[in-house]
């Protein structure tokens, strides 16, 4: 049920969020998609998975919990590690750049909540950054921080 309404949540948000997003002024200058495409993606994005977990819940037995979820006594700290850690990667970002920091950053994560499938990790860890570094200089035309790498 708390799924459900997390979806709903989600959903309302992201519907604000798009409302907001058609309400950005057009520019006439300058790149074609405007100011409203990276908006947009990220609000139609929040539906679509405010849908499938919606549609997710729905297919669940009643009484089968979503996953394994660990001992609530374990969540805070938890959390308070992944923010600690995504302090690191603020810091991290300008002096060894996006690609280094975004790595690094999450290697520690899929080492803790991914623990023992290194393979996966490492296609994680590395894959993503690589793919985003390149949709956004390569195809978007947005620099990234460099840091260290001569690239």
């Amino acid at each position: 049920m708390a799924d459900r309404w997390l979806a709903g949540f989600v959903l309302a948000l992201s519907g604000v969020y798009l409302f907001a997003t058609s309400r950005l002024p057009s520019l006439e200058i300058g790149d074609p998609l405007g100011p409203k495409a990276f908006p947009f993606l990220i609000g139609g994005l929040g539906c679509i998975t405010a849908a499938w977990l919606f549609v997710e819940s729905l297919h669940r037995r009643p009484g089968t919990p979503a996953g394994e979820q660990p001992a609530a006594r374990h969540h805070l700290p938890a959390v308070i590690a992944v923010m600690a850690w995504m302090f690191v990667f603020y810091f991290l970002i300008e002096r060894l750049g996006f690609l280094l920091s975004c790595a690094l950053f999450l290697a520690g994560l899929t080492a803790y909540f991914n623990r023992g499938r290194w393979l996966m990790n490492a296609a994680v860890y590395l894959g993503f950054p690589v793919g985003v570094y390149l949709a956004f200089t390569q195809i978007l035309g947005i620099s990234l921080p460099r840091g260290v790498l001569p690239f």
